[in-house]
């Protein structure tokens, strides 16, 4: 179950795992651009013809209360990652 991180959440953690979500995107996506809307939310261009303004928005959260995660508000597919 995916949990969303709160913007109250722990600093250190949530800025951790921006960081490693960040570079997950660029991974996954390279050459797209990727920005921060807040600490628990990435945004990336997109060509999905389903995508409203040409960006997916991920939210940073924890799969299962354990596992770091983003979550694509459009199709609800959630991806892990490490963090160091």
């Amino acid at each position: 179950m995916f949990r969303k991180f709160r913007l109250d959440a722990d600093s250190g953690l949530l800025e951790r795992c921006h960081a490693a979500a960040l570079e997950k995107l660029q991974t996954l996506f390279p050459g797209d651009a990727v920005r921060t809307a807040d600490v628990a939310t990435l945004r990336i261009a997109t060509c999905a013809p389903d995508a409203e303004d040409g960006m997916d928005t991920y939210e940073l959260g924890m799969l299962d209360n354990e596992i770091p995660c983003m979550r694509n508000c459009r199709n609800d597919e959630v991806i892990t990652f490490r963090v160091d």
